[in-house]
């Protein structure tokens, strides 16, 4: 299944799953995420299987930016 994510979501995601786990995936990262709260809500007790490549401490200048998130994502 393809799960299409906006910008601004992914980034609210990743965003989301910083603070809530301590974890700070990137803007790719953060789709995950929100694919997988989607999957979760459609499918509840199903096992699932996320997988993020980086985290976030290349995106410090820009996901996680607040100024760069408001100039860029909206």
């Amino acid at each position: 299944e393809v799960i299409r994510v906006s910008a601004r979501d992914a980034v609210a995601a990743a965003r989301a799953t910083a603070l809530t786990t301590g974890f700070m995936p990137g803007a790719s990262g953060g789709a995950v995420a929100w694919g997988v709260d989607k999957l979760v809500a459609k499918n509840p007790g199903a096992e699932i299987v996320a997988v993020f490549h980086d985290d976030g401490r290349a995106y410090l200048d820009t996901v996680y930016n607040d100024e760069w998130v408001e100039r860029n994502i909206g």
